[in-house]
């Protein structure tokens, strides 16, 4: 289940593998990431939690910090792709070992760290991230493909766009993500248009 604040990125997937690398800056405490590929339909693509990250203990004028460094290879049918960033209530419930000043310290000049140990930070709903992503320039030429039209679809009705539209709202209001890209895919199967944007407009909200 997903906690605390969450963010979201449309990245272009017609361009090859897409690079991550994305750091959590720890301070008194620190958010830990996990990220999620949806596609258009609200479908999740591939996940990496926050078990895939790694501490790194502060070096020069960076400070400690979680990092991940992921490849994901969109499928060649979409043309982009949605990232989230979100944390989850299992992830806020542990802590982070850091590396204790004095060792830092001792290790930096060259000298035995002292026996002490090492201090622990709790995960926070909020945090600072830095995110680098990047894609080869090479962009898929995939081969035409016909486009079928439904012709005469009947209306949906308001009320029914109505209650996926504001379900899809609530549930990210409440950092329900999966019950919303639930909705989205339910909304977006009876033909229901804006439900994507209107999920990508409340996640950045979020954000």
């Amino acid at each position: 289940n997903s906690a605390g604040a969450i963010a979201a990125f449309q990245i272009p997937a017609n361009r090859g593998a897409i690079t991550v690398d994305l750091q959590s800056i720890i301070d008194q405490g620190v958010y830990a990431p996990n990220i999620a590929f949806v596609d258009n339909k609200g479908e999740v693509l591939q996940t990496f939690s926050f078990a895939d990250f790694s501490y790194k203990p502060a070096k020069f004028l960076d400070g400690d910090l979680l990092e991940g460094k992921f490849t994901f290879l969109p499928p060649i049918t979409e043309t982009t792709v949605n990232m989230v960033i979100y944390t989850t209530t299992k992830d806020l419930a542990q802590k982070t070992e850091v590396l204790h000043p004095a060792k830092a310290y001792a290790i930096a000049h060259g000298n035995v760290p002292p026996e002490i140990p090492n201090p622990e930070v709790n995960h926070s709903p909020y945090g600072k991230l830095n995110l680098s992503i990047s894609t080869p320039y090479l962009t898929h030429q995939p081969q035409a493909q016909a486009s079928v039209m439904v012709a005469d679809q009947a209306p949906t009705l308001d009320e029914t766009k109505s209650y996926y539209l504001d379900g899809i709202k609530q549930a990210v209001k409440k950092n329900d993500i999966e019950k919303a890209m639930k909705l989205l895919d339910e909304a977006e199967r009876l033909g229901i248009d804006k439900a994507r944007s209107v999920f990508i407009t409340a996640v950045k909200a979020q954000s």
